[in-house]
């Protein structure tokens, strides 16, 4: 859950797939061999685990908020 935080903090909110590979990274690390498969409602249980975390789906820039960053433009 920290990591999902830490990524977020970065700009970087990690998306489900990146999250499930995580997860299978630190099993593979902590058991060192293959880990096993995650279930068909492994996400749903994380997060009803983890209340703090959220799906949210991403959305597209107006074209005008870009323009509102572009120091050039200002």
């Amino acid at each position: 859950m920290k990591w999902c935080f830490g990524q977020d903090n970065i700009g970087l909110p990690p998306g489900l797939d990146m999250v499930k590979d995580m997860v299978l990274h630190l099993e593979r690390k902590h058991i060192g061999g293959p880990p096993t498969p995650l279930g068909k409602s492994w996400v749903s249980q994380f997060l009803r685990r983890h209340p703090r975390l959220a799906i949210k789906l991403s959305t597209q820039v107006e074209g005008q908020c870009v323009y509102v960053n572009d120091p050039d433009i200002l």
